[in-house]
């Protein structure tokens, strides 16, 4: 039931690996492409497969529900103890080149190891996870965790364009690491590693589109240059200690550095559906940043003498300093039949600071009761602190200095969410049912002020977060799984600060200090059949969101297409998804079906010049994989997939897109250690 995708992705009869350990450890992170990428298979005696559970579920001996689908690789006897690694190099006629190795020496309570990779031929030498560990942006990782947001703050760190970088453009990116693992004893283990990465991407792009309002249309052209240049560092070190089988000690800090350089160079224009009235934009961004982050989590977990009864404390911690510099130079055109007006470029320097502490603590006890159940009653206190400084001076052509300030457009903001919840739930642990049920009191107050003007903001919330969890086991591969939740999501400072930004004169955007809180209600549905012996699975995941409050855009266009934005609170949004991946292996013929056909629907609220529009946008993949291996040496994959998108809109035509992808993997392993292998996509 394990498949691997061209990507280096792992799953295990459907279900994403999230984390690989290498002999029970962790190999450089959390990142299951770290050791697979890096290890050598000869060195590889066994591949365990599991849910991983955490410190309470071991000793409480009940599920919460938490999915961590894990791979233990565990070594042959001569790799524990001696030094093994391997170098890959290549280059091309017109400075194309790929490097890539890794060391590695391990003895029995000992492992060390050393990696390098780096390319410029848009091989990824490093993980959509780790490009936002750098960045201090995991949350981004989670839609459920993201602000809601569509517009990024000018003076802030371009994380959308950075993330959307690694699948366009030319990009030259490396890492390197290095990773220890020692044992003392059986009751203390140190592992950390030390991680750089270096990534530039070159991007030039050109889009045309034609809008559609109510009354008229216009057309939009933009062209874009952009050079991004990141240099990051990563110091993570994991300590545990179980001083006895019923004690458990955890401490990971980690310690991050992230600097970026970024030039972008863009040239945007509307005009009307005749073309004789338009603007235009010349615009280039300049931008520096240097971002600190240091974070960590801790965690004691102690069993009481009667089994079951267990106390716990969960700690996470994270302080982020931010400085970016951005010097921009922005010049308009308008054109119309009685005149031409050009305004004289607009030269700014902007510098913000910005630095956000969050602290969260949960302490939990539960006690065993009756026959099978448990009570669990718990309390969490958390604070985020914000405080974004933001000052722009404009060009002063006399001087030749950046001295004129903009009253307008700077401004300090500083806010403060704290929280504190209080939660109850009961569980039963059976033979083959498994549940719980509780439900949670939130009790939050943000407060904020902007010292220029003045203005202060302070909102008290209260909300019941319920959750719920079902897991019911026909056979031990034969699992029904049932899980609810309720999340309460602040908004960020960007949607709160009621600053305008209009570095981007077609674009501006403002935030809404009566913005309130998101809730989000999540259900997900996982059933799994797994026959062994005949090496067939069918895995189903479903589920859906409902948003209280949820936090969407508000935009005010004109007829050249000049809009204003600003974040809101709107009603009805959604999302449901379901997918199945069926697998089933024809073994005379040495040939896998795997087909994973996917759908999602969700509605968003949108909010076009006051007035309402709601969307329902709907996904649809289909995907077949032919894995044929008629020998050990030789193996033939072929996947074909079909992914319609449609957007209906309430007073619009839908908009429709069909694609179709196709890919084939030919791995030939050849005498005296050579292979040779092909593989094309379309």
């Amino acid at each position: 039931g394990v498949e691997i995708d061209s990507d280096g992705t792992i799953k295990v009869n459907g279900q994403t690996v999230n984390k690989v350990m290498v002999d029970g450890k962790e190999f450089f992170g959390t990142d299951p492409k770290m050791a697979t990428q890096n290890l050598p298979a000869e060195a590889i005696n066994k591949v365990q497969v599991f849910d991983k559970k955490n410190d309470g579920e071991t000793l409480t001996g009940m599920s919460d529900g938490d999915q961590n689908m894990t791979i233990n690789l565990t070594l042959k006897d001569e790799y524990k103890n001696g030094k093994f690694g391997q170098i890959l190099a290549g280059g091309g006629p017109t400075g194309q080149w790929q490097g890539k190795g890794n060391l590695n020496a391990f003895r029995k309570k000992a492992q060390y190891s050393i990696i390098a990779n780096g390319n410029n031929i848009n091989e990824a030498a490093f993980s959509f996870r780790e490009l936002l560990q750098f960045t201090g942006n995991m949350g981004m990782s989670n839609p459920r965790n993201s602000s809601g947001s569509s517009g990024e703050d000018q003076g802030s760190f371009p994380v959308s364009r950075l993330v959307s970088s690694q699948n366009q453009g030319i990009n030259t990116q490396a890492t390197s690491g290095l990773r220890f693992s020692q044992d003392w004893g059986e009751k203390f283990s140190l592992t950390g590693n030390y991680f750089f990465m270096y990534y530039s991407p070159y991007t030039n792009s050109l889009k045309n589109r034609q809008y559609f309002l109510p009354d008229s249309t216009y057309f939009y052209k933009e062209t874009m240059d952009e050079k991004m240049r990141n240099l990051s560092h990563r110091l993570e070190v994991n300590l545990k200690w179980n001083p006895n089988s019923k004690t458990k000690v955890t401490f990971d800090p980690v310690v991050s550095r992230y600097g970026l350089r970024d030039e972008v160079v863009s040239h945007l224009q509307n005009s009307s559906s005749d073309n004789l009235n338009s603007i235009g934009t010349f615009s280039s961004q300049k931008v520096k940043t240097n971002n600190w982050i240091f974070s960590g989590t801790g965690s004691f977990a102690k069993g009481l003498k009667r089994k079951g009864r267990v106390f716990s404390a969960d700690w996470s911690g994270n302080y982020q300093p931010s400085n970016t510099g951005l010097d921009l130079e922005n010049k308009i055109n308008i054109i119309n039949p009685d005149t031409f007006f050009s305004r004289p470029a607009t030269l700014q320097r902007w510098t913000t600071s910005t630095g956000t502490h969050n602290e969260k603590l949960k302490l939990a006890y539960t006690e065993p009761f009756l026959s099978r159940w448990l009570a669990e009653a718990s309390v969490i206190g958390g604070i985020n602190q914000s405080e974004n400084t933001r000052e722009v001076l404009s060009y002063d052509s006399t001087t030749f200095q950046y001295d004129i300030p903009e009253p307008n457009l700077s401004n300090t903001y500083n806010s403060q969410f704290g929280f504190g919840t209080f939660g109850l739930k009961a569980k039963r642990a059976g033979k083959k049912l498994n549940f719980s049920l509780g439900a949670a009191w939130q009790q939050s107050r943000l407060k904020a002020e902007i010292p220029q003007s003045g203005t202060s903001i302070l909102k008290d919330y209260g909300a019941i977060l319920p959750n719920a969890f079902a897991e019911y086991s026909i056979t031990r591969f034969q699992t029904f799984q049932l899980n609810y939740t309720s999340t309460f999501r602040p908004p960020s400072v960007t949607q709160l600060q009621p600053l305008v930004n209009n570095s981007n004169p077609l674009y501006q955007q403002t935030g809404n200090p009566d913005l309130n809180p998101q809730t989000d209600h999540t259900a997900n549905l996982n059933i799994r059949f797994f026959n062994p012996a005949k090496n067939r699975f069918i895995n189903f995941n479903g589920g859906g969101t409902y948003s209280v409050n949820g936090i969407a855009q508000s935009q005010s266009i004109n007829e050249l297409g000049i809009s204003e934005t600003k974040a809101i609170n709107v009603k009805g949004n959604w999302s449901a998804n379901g997918q199945i991946t069926t697998s089933y292996k024809i073994t005379k013929i040495f040939l896998r079906f795997i087909y994973e056909p996917r759908v999602s629907l969700s509605r968003n609220m949108n909010i076009v010049n006051q007035l309402e529009n709601p969307s329902l946008n709907l996904n649809v993949r289909n995907q077949l994989r032919l894995n044929f291996t008629p020998t050990d040496s030789f193996e033939v994959n072929l996947t074909g997939g079909y992914t319609l998108i449609q957007s209906s809109f309430q007073d619009a035509k839908s908009s429709i897109q069909n694609r179709y992808n196709a890919s084939t993997q030919i791995t030939w392993m050849l005498p005296k250690g050579f292979s040779l292998s092909l593989d094309f996509n379309y």
